[in-house]
């Protein structure tokens, strides 16, 4: 076993690190261990453990428990495959157990080693094998798909969280010289940012390890988001709401109220828009549609244009489009902005 391990290390198929139960990386073996704090070092010091001193320590009085970050890139291994990190508290031995692993997809891989192995054996059966390499197709468009919506979950907390943080940081350095007082000033509301942050990232992180986005309807999920954003900004509101499109649940309710939160946290954050109109209706067409539109008053933008990194309109559209829905965004700077979102709703 000792063997297989090392070879592993060498091969840079996996990275073996100790922490001490104070959480400061007393060793690391491994390409794949990289991306951990120099020995001696605290281990929330690196950017991935960043503010989990909390959910670490916990592990010592549950040492059952691992903590799990999958299909994780880490930056120090430029190219490099994403890995699974796993954390794990040894009672026993008084430290942390760190393991770094390649992730290459093993589950579909050896769902397709073993097709084929049943190829070789029983020529009848190639039609259970093409019947189970469909099925890891599945399972792979399956991955596919809760990736993606984890990016949607996770863009508006950690990448607008580092955008803001870089905004503040530049401005406290240009003033760093020319007026110390008000640079100290930013910097005490660039931590002020950092901490609210770290909460919605590990509120969104929390919402992604349950199994299901919960909405009872899509009316209430509608009022709730135009509660809180009324309870934030000085906006006025008109809501025309059809009474069948009111009780929609199910996989419609869900894809449209993500892209209504979505849609409500931009116009929080950029729109500056003084007027929202929201109507929500069913309607017959060559088939019964669930139909949403969201107009803003706010300055507008270039819908051309999508800056690299950020995945809002694209997570918008794969959510619709993922239902068989049809979206339009149109928006002209200084006039504001229009969202029609298009959903079939088949009636049960």
């Amino acid at each position: 076993m000792e063997e297989d391990i090392s070879i592993a290390v060498e091969l840079g198929q996996a990275g073996f690190a100790r922490l001490d139960r104070d959480l400061r990386v007393t060793s690391r073996t491994g390409r794949l261990s990289a991306w951990l704090a120099e020995p001696g070092q605290s281990c929330c010091e690196t950017a991935l453990l960043f503010g989990m001193e909390e959910d670490l320590l916990a592990l010592q009085a549950q040492d059952s428990r691992n903590l799990t970050l999958p299909g994780i890139h880490v930056q120090e291994m430029g190219d490099g495959p994403r890995v699974n990190i796993v954390i794990t508290w040894d009672a026993r031995r008084g430290y942390y157990l760190v393991l770094t692993m390649a992730d290459y997809g093993a589950g579909e891989i050896e769902a397709l080693l073993t097709a084929e192995r049943r190829n070789k054996q029983m020529s009848d059966e190639r039609l259970l094998v093409e019947t189970e390499r469909a099925n890891v197709q599945t399972r792979i468009n399956a991955i596919s798909q809760e990736r993606a919506r984890i990016a949607r979950d996770l863009h508006d907390t950690l990448l607008q969280s580092m955008v803001g943080l870089m905004m503040q940081v530049r401005l406290a350095l240009k003033l760093m010289h020319s007026n110390p007082e008000l640079a100290f000033k930013e910097l005490s509301a660039t931590e002020k940012l950092a901490l609210e942050g770290l909460d919605s990232a590990r509120h969104a992180l929390g919402e992604i390890r349950s199994k299901n986005f919960e909405v009872t309807t899509l009316g209430t999920s509608i009022r709730n988001a135009l509660s809180q954003l009324r309870a934030r900004l000085n906006i006025k509101v008109s809501l025309v709401m059809d009474p069948a499109a009111d009780d929609l649940g199910g996989e419609i309710a869900q894809g449209l109220a993500r892209l209504f939160e979505e849609a409500m946290r931009n116009i929080e954050r950029h729109a500056r828009a003084r007027n929202l109109s929201v109507s929500l209706r069913i309607e017959r067409r060559d088939q019964r549609v669930a139909r949403l539109d969201i107009v803003d008053d706010g300055i507008g933008f270039n819908t051309a244009l999508r800056p690299e990194g950020h995945f809002g309109l694209a997570g918008m559209e794969e959510q619709i489009h993922s239902l068989g829905g049809t979206l339009h965004i149109t928006s002209v700077e200084g006039k504001g902005t229009k969202i029609e979102a298009i959903i079939p709703a088949p009636e049960h």
